[in-house]
């Protein structure tokens, strides 16, 4: 497996009654058609209790139409995901794996019987839901850059004011943070204005459309700040220039915080990521309230370079 899969791979990530329903859970497909296996309400009830960290944030159905639950892919950071929500929920539902071949007889799924709503897990998962005029009230989670409207979700990394009062009390020192952007994740980098300067923390931000142009613009910076955001914005960062960026910081005593589990290896300070549970949660509130559009996150997971364990955090 290739660096730029691993690093990749990984972005997005970022950093799942009445007797007479049933509930549909498709198996992870391996090929073009969708095949399911039948669970009813009984097995469903036998599945293990959250031992997650946060209350369970349990549904309240209006109609027990089903969910359809589609995850991007079938690995663990989408499937975890939908473990967790899967948990919560009181109606049936129905889970779709996309992979290569069998998009379209998903979204012919989707286009021919009804649901309550669609939950999309991650940005490929969106982007498909997004072609289609299905009709439904459609829920996304794990997306970092998503339609501006027409779509309702849950943010994508925890809230800049709590990375940074984690990062704080780590190194009461940080006093200036740097990061570089192509304004693909604008919304992420307004959240971050506001919580640095609440916080008293001078912010550079620097615009790059390229990855050579990206790492110029690191290099700018790294004599005059304390530590740096790596944003997951693979439109401006090529594996070669991450493991250069990390290289560079490292020998300049600048912390970096990223949310990719593979950059974090290479020697970042910190890695924040979300909480699985948290997420669900969040889906929940979103699916017992149709009148919001966007909800964010309020707990977060880090691990300081160094620490055995991640660290829970919650708002």
């Amino acid at each position: 497996m290739s660096i730029f899969r691993l690093i990749f791979g990984a972005i997005w990530l970022l950093t799942a009654g009445c007797q007479s329903l049933r509930m549909e859970v498709p198996t992870p497909e391996v090929s073009g058609e969708a095949t399911h296996q039948t669970i009813s309400p009984a097995q469903a009830d036998a599945r293990p209790e959250t031992t997650s960290e946060t209350n369970v944030n349990i549904e309240t159905p209006e109609k027990m139409q089903p969910l359809g639950i589609i995850l991007s892919d079938a690995l663990p950071g989408y499937v975890d995901v939908a473990d967790e929500l899967t948990k919560r929920l009181a109606r049936p539902y129905r889970l779709f794996y996309l992979n290569t071949s069998n998009a379209e007889s998903t979204i012919k799924i989707l286009e021919n019987e009804t649901f309550a709503s669609l939950i999309a897990i991650g940005e490929p998962a969106l982007q498909l839901l997004s072609r289609h005029n299905l009709n439904s009230d459609i829920i996304y989670s794990q997306v970092f850059d998503p339609p501006e409207s027409g779509f309702r979700g849950v943010s994508a990394i925890p809230p800049m004011q709590m990375q940074i009062d984690f990062w704080r009390s780590r190194n009461p020192n940080l006093n200036h943070i740097g990061i570089v952007n192509s304004k693909r994740l604008a919304p992420q980098v307004a959240e971050l204005v506001i919580a640095a300067e609440k916080s008293g923390i001078k912010l550079s931000i620097g615009e790059a459309y390229s990855d050579k142009a990206a790492l110029h613009q690191f290099r700018r910076m790294v004599p005059n700040i304390d530590g740096f955001i790596i944003l997951p914005d693979a439109s401006i960062l090529s594996p070669n220039t991450l493991t250069r960026m990390v290289q560079h910081a490292n020998a300049n005593g600048v912390q970096l915080l990223t949310y990719n589990i593979p950059i974090f290896q290479l020697g970042t300070f910190l890695h924040i990521t979300s909480s699985n549970a948290d997420i669900a949660d969040r889906i929940i509130d979103l699916l017992n309230d149709k009148t919001t559009q966007h909800i964010p996150l309020t707990a977060l997971r880090v691990k300081v370079s160094g620490a055995a364990r991640y660290a829970n955090v919650r708002r």
